[in-house]
Parts: C-alpha cells; structure tokens; sequence
C-alpha cells in the first residue's frame, strides 16, 4: 500500500525534481527498517507532495545550517544565527533577506521550523531554527543520498 501511494505521488509531479526524496523516504522508511510507521510515512509524504522543491532544499539547507546550534539560549547566538543563515542561504541562492525571511515564516507552520521574536529598542528580530522533528524528516528524504 505505501509503495503505491509513494508511485501516486510522483506520478503526480509536474517535474522529476522530487523523485529522489519520495523514492528515499520509502527506502528509509519501509525497505530498511524492521519496524514500519505508516502514519509516518503518510505525514511525511503528503509533506513532500504539498512543499515545492525550493522549499525542500530550503529546509535541508536550514537543517545544515542549525544543526551546530541546536540548544540557543542567548540572545547574542540567535543573532549569529540569524546571520548565519541569512548570508549562506542569499549567497547560495541570490534571495533576498526579506525572502528568505517570508518564505522561512511561512514553512514555521510544517512543524519543522520554530521561530523566536527578539525585540530591541525600536525594531524586532525574527529569528528561525529547527525543531526535532526536522532532522527525522531530512534523515528519511536524504540519507543515502550524496548530492543533496
């Protein structure tokens, strides 16, 4: 049954982009694995289906980039971050900060960013990382993948 729906849903792409993840994540997740987690799988999927390949590559890129900082506490690291991130992300890509920063808000509602308002006299500063569940879905879309 899982393998049909990982069929269905790259037969629905419009382009091959994401062929790569849905076949990885069905390999990570029900070829590898002794035990199997459809529910997983499923959520997973739809994800795939439903984010755009820029999207996806934005999330991994996030990924990368947080992992070192798992635990911020303090506000000096979640400004460095922010910095981090920003200037890799908009060398990589040519996106604007404010692009970035739109596109990042709006990916908060997948479960797998969280962000963190700073406030500082007469300005805000929305900064992003990644939740727990974010390393699980870049483990299960990319591992074994060496170009990702």
């Amino acid at each position: 049954m899982q393998f049909k729906k990982a069929v269905t849903a790259v037969l629905k792409l419009e382009k091959s982009d994401k062929v790569f993840f849905i076949g990885n994540l069905f390999k990570n997740e029900y070829v590898e694995p002794e035990v199997y987690d459809a529910d997983e799988f499923n959520e997973w999927l739809n994800l795939i289906e439903t984010l755009s390949y820029r999207e996806i590559l934005l999330l991994k890129d996030m990924y990368e980039i947080c992992k070192s900082y798992r635990d911020i506490k303090e506000t000096d690291t979640y400004m460095e971050l922010e910095e981090i991130y920003m200037q890799k992300i908009s060398s990589k890509y040519g996106y604007s900060k404010g692009f970035i920063s739109g596109k990042l808000s709006a990916l908060v509602s997948t479960g797998l960013l969280y962000s963190v308002e700073i406030n500082f006299p007469g300005t805000t500063h929305k900064v992003f990382s990644i939740t727990a569940e974010m390393e699980k879905f870049v483990q299960k879309i990319t591992n074994g993948l060496d170009y990702y």
